[in-house]
């Protein structure tokens, strides 16, 4: 049975997405290691991060070069057989392809995640002002 914390997913979901360039075609392992969450978790953050689709997060497949490298990234629904195998990245060609499922925010989500983060921020900056005793500063 899986013991992973959505809260603390979600948590980390927010945070990536906070970010000025918002980490996109990311993994269920970028998650775990994150989290320091063990391999056992892998299904039940997979299904938690599927049933996300749609509205916070975009499921598509990576191209992976036998060195690790990340290439194109496709739609689910996309015919892999006549994708272009030579790595943008290193001397590999013609590899056979090894595909893996990666995750990106929708861009609804970062704004909202963005817009939020000013928010936070302002709110922090208005209760630092006060325990020093200086009232809001420009709109604050």
């Amino acid at each position: 049975m899986s013991n992973f914390s959505m809260v603390k997913v979600n948590g980390l979901l927010e945070d990536w997405a906070k970010r000025e360039v918002g980490l996109q075609n990311f993994t269920v392992e970028h998650i775990l290691s994150a989290l320091s969450l063990p391999d056992d978790d892998y299904e039940a953050v997979f299904l938690f991060l599927r049933n996300k689709v749609g509205n916070e997060l975009e499921l598509k497949k990576m191209l992976l070069c036998p060195d690790g490298h990340k290439n194109q990234v496709v739609d689910l629904d996309t015919n892999v057989s006549e994708i272009y195998t030579d790595c943008m990245f290193c001397e590999e060609e013609d590899y056979d392809p090894f595909w893996v499922f990666v995750f990106s925010f929708s861009d609804n989500y970062q704004q909202d995640a963005r817009k939020h983060a000013s928010t936070d921020e302002k709110k922090k900056v208005v209760e630092y002002l006060s325990l020093v005793n200086i009232g809001a500063v420009n709109g604050l």
